[in-house]
């Protein structure tokens, strides 16, 4: 699929591919989940078979800046989501998959040294596909005991348009941005972590630069989030980490 705009629809709207990749039982449907149905939605354990395909429909404000002034623009986005499965046996099917790939989406459980590894693995096998599409690497079960420190995974991950994420908890539907900093279901957590990950995506294309905000545009009648909740996301560094 194309990486900017698609013709068949406005031309104010964007089609990115996501693809979820990890070990199993790491979280990567319960993160989408959260993302489609809300941070009250109930989360099935139930583990993926083969790959899942779902399309995620969000609207973007953008305000770019210049030196002397600013304009806000509405983006529409269409985000296609494949969540893969992490048995080895589907293995090809999830390498077939990356060629069409905008955005890998790693996940690790913070209470599991081995799905670390796995994602170590399967970033570099999508390196052998797509040179220089962004990696982003989140780790998943933050409300349970860590065994994986914040710093302990940055090392492991650290390369060029690789970026971490923090921790996430699908179930409780929390983000830790930085270890000093959380961002609750409340505060708007999934829409605060999904946005970060277009914006990545959006300055990686240079369709925006690094100084533009990006927020996501709650839809009408929706409950409005607490305070900050409708500001810019936390960004993270040009890079890894």
């Amino acid at each position: 699929m194309s990486s900017g705009f698609f013709e068949e629809s406005s031309k104010d709207a964007y089609d990115l591919t996501i693809t979820l990749a990890g070990a199993g039982q790491v979280g990567k449907t319960s993160l989408i989940t959260r993302l489609e149905f809300g941070a009250k939605m109930n989360i099935d354990p139930t583990q993926t078979a083969g790959v899942n395909f779902s399309i995620i429909k969000k609207t973007f404000i953008i305000q770019k800046k210049t030196l002397f002034s600013s304009s806000t623009e509405e983006k529409f986005m269409l985000i296609n989501v494949s969540d893969t499965v992490g048995q080895e046996r589907y293995k090809s099917i999830i390498r077939s998959s990356y060629a069409q790939t905008n955005v890998l989406l790693l996940i690790y459980d913070v209470t599991n040294k081995q799905s670390l590894e796995r994602a170590i693995e399967e970033s570099r096998e999508f390196r052998e596909i797509n040179a220089d599409k962004p990696i982003i690497v989140i780790g998943n079960k933050c409300d349970q005991k860590p065994i994986i420190t914040t710093s302990d995974a940055q090392e492991r991950i650290d390369a060029d348009s690789v970026y971490f994420l923090g921790e996430f908890s699908a179930l409780e539907s929390i983000w830790k941005p930085k270890p000093d900093t959380t961002i609750t279901a409340e505060e708007g957590a999934i829409q605060k972590l999904f946005t970060e990950i277009v914006r990545i995506w959006l300055v990686h294309n240079k369709e925006i630069s690094e100084e533009d905000d990006i927020r996501m545009k709650q839809p009408k009648g929706a409950v409005k989030l607490s305070e900050d909740s409708d500001q810019q996301t936390t960004r993270t560094s040009n890079g890894c980490c």
